[in-house]
């Protein structure tokens, strides 16, 4: 450690208890992947949850907490599937009845299984939600919130929170987005309408643009026997009492790329027919579009009720008889089929209709997808292939920088930057600063790549805030976050463009690259967030100045996963250090002589945490978003060690500019010892066999031993022998034999030195030495000194059968 006079953080205890460690997973079996927890216009709440493991779960009186409460039913005799979680699966839980909730989303696959109602309601700006199994033991827990890493996007405008990676932990902002849509994916992976599968990276349209509809989405299908009804294909007709599912649509005996199949369809028929309605809102002049597909075998395409392609079918009058022209295999995506001309659209509600037809009667399958997209031309706005770094909200145009009134409580104007590689169309783009964008301002004209633009906005100030919304003619939010109005200066301006750090300027950048003043000589350069038992409130973040200058750092805060404020008057002279402790008290009886104040608010976690250093005016100078394993280093979880930072200059969110501290010449040798009467109560084999000492650690360590004796009524010759060699030859009678995860175990200048690579056992994960010397009934003393070096400072050290243990 960096700390002046460090003295040794920990003892090594030896004792019979075996220590219990809570491991915090990486990734939960069932999760909550998507919440709806501020609807828009009255409709239902809603949580997904999903089981990512082959593995069903009994979800029999599981339970739903948090301000809501829900309860799974019991598990039914007659009918037990229903109270499984199946493979896979994923369940809507809700704040209305099952019925209710499908007829307000009707993008909800209706092979998907909702419940509810729930009892109470989700809080918009945050709450927490926690799934509990029959036991009231979490399953998987999230607290979520409106302001910082959590979007405000969410907050009652129609999208949703959806969990980034189900494979990392859930219970963490870092990992959560907001949906690309209003609505949400209730039901399905939400990443596929974002961003669908394909088979190879040439597959993927080369032209980006804007999505009218994708494979995933919900279609209404008619897979009957029985005639179609007349003009099922034209935007007037009513086909509310047709069933509907997500795609890919159809049946199949092979494992189908993209999306899969999601919905199946009885087989039988020759031909199915689909329907999905989707607005545009673009000019209609200006927007050419071009089909892809997964199609097993032929189709025909209407667009509004005219027939727009008929690929894999044949020339002439179509019935619900014809065959198709060609015969599919396994269905692949195939792209730009067709691409219609500018103006085949119309400007909002337009209608896409299907009849796939079969080869033969006796077919095995069929499928259908469809996607339609309208390129990006340099006069029509369309989203960004890439998202905004904070949220999963499309397209290039982001919130830039906001220049708070003098007086009035509002706003005078907002800055937007164009993150894209082109020009991107303003026409159907509005800022707004209510979530039903009632009060929407228009915002039209072009805005070049790399370029800024502002706008005088009319929004005023609730509790020295406002929410900003860039919102499209649909209804999507492209960017959204909330400002606090600051108590210095009236400016907030990204740093750098485009991105989610924002910065308290009395220099308002208008029209213009923002560079705010901002601090670089404070580096955070050492962190310990898992200290060692049994100084479990040692925690600290060691601030460090690379400049030349002092800096005043009182007023200043660690903010992210803990929170400390720094009193007035602190200051760091350079080359100097200032610790932030969790615990004053405790940090100072091990290390007296330095600059320290605290103390933390909470714990950070042992898993990865945000540490922040932010000004006395919120502005960030530096953060370290620390993980465990990978590159990042070993022994700060619970190891002893902190993480320095190898170099002031290093860039401190990089894995490969941190090292663990080195403890290992920190520590002192102490002596141990137990006695204890040799019972001998099993002697299995030959006396080599149960006359032994066996060694164990409790945990990935490193513990250095010498001296170990084993004596007779604690005096006398030592009855070991070979006790300051390892074996060899694999015989425990010519020194130690190291086995299991005790493998990188070695003796050096007469010390042992113990590693383990986690729990050992009095199995094959231990070292032991032959003790033929020992006789039953007589009383003996087990003596060494030991050092710890790493790692876990727990040791068992006992006889063959247990008896003689400490």
């Amino acid at each position: 450690m960096h700390l002046a006079e460090h003295r040794h953080l920990v003892r090594v205890v030896l004792c019979a208890l075996v220590l219990l460690r809570a491991l915090t997973a990486v990734g939960e079996q069932v999760v909550l992947t998507e919440i709806m927890h501020s609807p828009p216009r009255g409709l239902p709440a809603w949580v997904e949850v999903w089981n990512q493991t082959a593995t069903p779960f009994d979800i029999a009186r599981w339970r739903l907490t948090g301000n809501i409460e829900f309860g799974f039913p019991e598990f039914s005799a007659t009918n037990a599937s229903t109270s499984f979680l199946k493979a896979f699966e994923r369940i809507v839980i809700s704040s209305a009845t099952p019925d209710a909730t499908r007829a307000a989303y009707t993008n909800l696959p209706t092979n998907v299984r909702v419940f509810g109602p729930w009892v109470g309601n989700l809080v918009p700006t945050g709450d927490r939600i926690a799934l509990l199994d029959k036991n009231g033991t979490v399953v998987c827990q999230v607290r979520y919130g409106d302001r910082g890493p959590w979007s405000p996007a969410a907050n009652g405008t129609g999208h949703t929170l959806v969990l980034r990676d189900s494979n990392r932990k859930v219970d963490d902002a870092r990992n959560w987005t907001v949906s690309a849509q209003p609505l949400g994916t209730p039901g399905f992976d939400p990443r596929l309408s974002a961003e669908p599968a394909a088979r190879s990276p040439e597959a993927v349209p080369a032209t980006p643009g804007l999505r009218l509809t994708d494979y995933p989405d919900v279609w209404r299908y008619w897979a009957r026997a029985e005639p179609v009804p007349a003009k099922w294909n034209e935007t007037g007709f009513d086909d509310s009492a047709w069933p509907k599912g997500e795609g890919l649509l159809g049946f199949s005996g092979a494992t189908l790329s993209g999306p899969g199949l999601r919905t199946r369809l009885p087989a039988g028929q020759i031909t199915y027919y689909f329907r999905r309605a989707f607005v545009f809102n673009g000019d209609p002049a200006k927007s050419p579009v071009v089909v892809d597909q997964f199609l097993d075998d032929g189709a025909v395409y209407y667009l509004n009720g005219k027939e727009i392609a008929r690929p894999g079918m044949p020339a002439g009058p179509i019935t619900k008889d014809t065959f198709s022209a060609r015969s599919v295999g396994t269905a692949e995506e195939e792209t730009g089929v067709v691409t219609l001309p500018a103006g085949t659209l119309v400007r909002g509600t337009n209608v896409i209709a299907a009849e796939v037809h079969q080869v033969s009667a006796q077919s095995s399958d069929i499928v259908f997808g469809l996607r339609l997209t309208a390129p990006t031309t340099s006069t029509q706005s369309a989203p960004s292939p890439a998202a905004p770094v904070w949220t999963g909200l499309v397209g290039p145009v982001r919130l830039n920088e906001v220049q708070f009134a003098a007086q009035g409580g509002r706003l005078e104007w907002v800055e937007l930057f164009n993150a894209g590689p082109a020009a991107t169309n303003l026409d159907q783009l509005f800022l707004a600063s209510r979530a039903d964008f009632s009060d929407r301002v228009p915002l039209g004209g072009t805005l070049a790549p790399g370029a800024c633009r502002t706008w005088p906005v009319p929004f005023g100030l609730q509790n020295r805030e406002v929410t900003l919304f860039v919102v499209d003619a649909a209804g999507t939010v492209r960017d959204a976050w909330t400002f606090t109005q600051p108590r210095l200066g009236l400016n907030l301006q990204a740093y750098p463009n485009g991105e989610k750090e924002w910065f308290n300027s009395d220099a308002p950048s208008r029209d213009a690259t923002n560079n705010p003043a901002r601090h670089s000589d404070i580096v955070i350069s050492e962190i310990l967030f898992n200290p060692p038992y049994p100084l479990k409130k040692l925690g600290f973040i060691e601030l460090y100045n690379r400049g030349r200058v002092p800096v005043n750092v009182g007023g200043w805060a660690i903010t992210g996963g803990t929170f400390c404020e720094i009193p007035r008057g602190w200051k760091i002279r350079p080359g100097e250090f200032l610790v932030v402790a969790e615990d004053v008290s405790t940090f100072r009886r091990i290390h007296e002589k330095v600059d320290v104040t605290g103390n933390w608010s909470d714990k950070l976690a042992h898993d990865g945490d945000l540490v922040r250093l932010v000004d006395d005016r919120g502005n960030l100078v530096c953060q370290v978003d620390y993980r465990t394993g990978g590159d990042w280093p070993e022994l700060t979880r619970g190891g002893g060690s902190s993480m320095e930072l190898i170099h002031p200059d290093l860039d401190g969110s990089l894995p490969s500019a941190w090292r663990d501290s080195d403890e290992s010449s920190k520590s002192q040798w102490r002596t141990f010892s137990c006695t204890g009467t040799n019972l001998e109560l099993r002697a299995e084999g030959a006396p080599t066999d149960f006359k032994e000492l066996h060694l164990h650690l409790v945990g990935d360590a490193h513990i250095a031993l010498r001296n170990i004796q084993v004596l007779k009524n604690g005096e006398g010759t030592n009855l070991l022998v070979n006790s300051t060699v390892r074996a060899t030859n694999g015989s425990s009678a010519s020194g130690w034999v190291a086995q299991g995860n005790h493998w990188a175990s070695y003796v050096t200048n007469s010390e042992l030195h113990l590693i383990a690579d986690g729990h050992g056992d009095n199995r094959p994960n231990r070292a032991e030495l032959d003790c033929p010397a020992l006789t039953k009934g007589q009383r003996y003393e087990v003596r060494f000194e030991a050092r710890w070096v790493s790692g876990t400072p727990r040791l068992i050290a006992q006889t063959w059968d247990h008896i003689m243990r400490a």
